[in-house]
């Protein structure tokens, strides 16, 4: 039962458990849909964590998979790509490259599958990266 204020384009910019005579005079159903995208764009976004994406990944079986196929099929590549994740302020632009470098070099059966990359999609939203790995895997 929040109320609502908002400003001159009728966009709600602040909602208050109770009646702001003069501000916030207007309510609202709890449910209602403005209240659900004032509130998801007014979330605290944590700062992206890389340890949590490589944690998240180290865990995930389907990214074990794909890692032990790509060891064998590109080792260097493979450990550089490693390196670069591990590093403490990552350069993306490398890690995407390295990335398609040692996808690439996989059979196509050892390609990740779309539930695995569905998974993998997961862990980089949970970490706040704003990476994301599109249908063939690749990072995008």
């Amino acid at each position: 039962m929040p109320f609502a204020q908002r400003d001159d384009r009728q966009k709600i910019v602040g909602l208050f458990a109770n009646l702001q005579p003069g501000f916030a005079e207007e309510w609202l159903e709890d449910d209602a849909e403005e209240i659900a995208e004032f509130n998801d764009s007014h979330a605290l976004k944590s700062e992206p964590s890389w340890g949590a994406f490589r944690m998240g990944m180290i865990a995930d079986m389907g990214y074990l998979r794909y890692a032990t196929a790509a060891i064998s099929a590109s080792p260097v590549f493979f450990q550089q790509l490693q390196i670069a994740i591990a590093m403490a302020d990552p350069f993306i632009p490398a890690i995407v490259q390295l990335w398609g470098i040692v996808l690439s070099s996989v059979a196509e059966e050892d390609r990740p599958t779309e539930s695995e990359i569905e998974s993998w999609n997961a862990i980089a939203a949970d970490a706040n990266l704003t990476i994301r790995f599109d249908n063939q895997g690749l990072l995008a």
